[in-house]
């Protein structure tokens, strides 16, 4: 299963271990479920780090990013390609290169705790969960019981 990782599940993960969102990540495995993430979750990733721990942590959190097995990361030009396609089924230009990214790399599932993003007309096409529901849907695990699910 190929799944596309949200910033802000990596940033979650990062702020502490008991959440969903750590969870999540502790169980890729390259096999079973597979890593995809943008170029701008990594940017994301990379920017809000970097002011929350400072530039030395943000660039080891990158490298826990892009260290994942068997990782997949969407480029900019494949990208590119799905704007037109997807731009009307997303109200927030900067969510719109992830959608781009889940499709371009035919995801089964998008992992978020961006809810507006989540109410979107794009959730017709999406299939969102909640790291806390991922846990207990895909992984089939206890959750934590966190706010929002993170």
């Amino acid at each position: 299963m190929k799944i596309f990782i949200d910033s802000n599940v990596f940033l979650f993960a990062y702020s502490s271990r008991n959440t969903n969102s750590s969870m999540v990540l502790a169980n890729i495995d390259g096999d079973l479920l597979t890593p995809v993430v943008s170029y701008m979750v990594l940017d994301e990733v990379q920017a809000r780090a970097k002011e929350l721990y400072g530039k030395d942590l943000a660039g080891l959190i990158r490298l826990n990013v892009i260290t994942l097995p068997n990782i997949e990361i969407v480029s900019k030009e494949r990208i590119k390609a799905l704007l037109s396609r997807y731009q009307s089924y997303v109200a927030d230009r900067d969510d719109l290169p992830h959608i781009c990214g889940y499709f371009a790399a035919d995801c089964e599932c998008f992992v978020t705790v961006n809810r507006r993003l989540t109410e979107m007309k794009i959730k017709e096409l999406v299939c969102f969960k909640t790291p806390k529901e991922f846990v207990r849907d895909v992984l089939k695990l206890k959750p934590f019981d966190t706010s929002l699910g993170i």
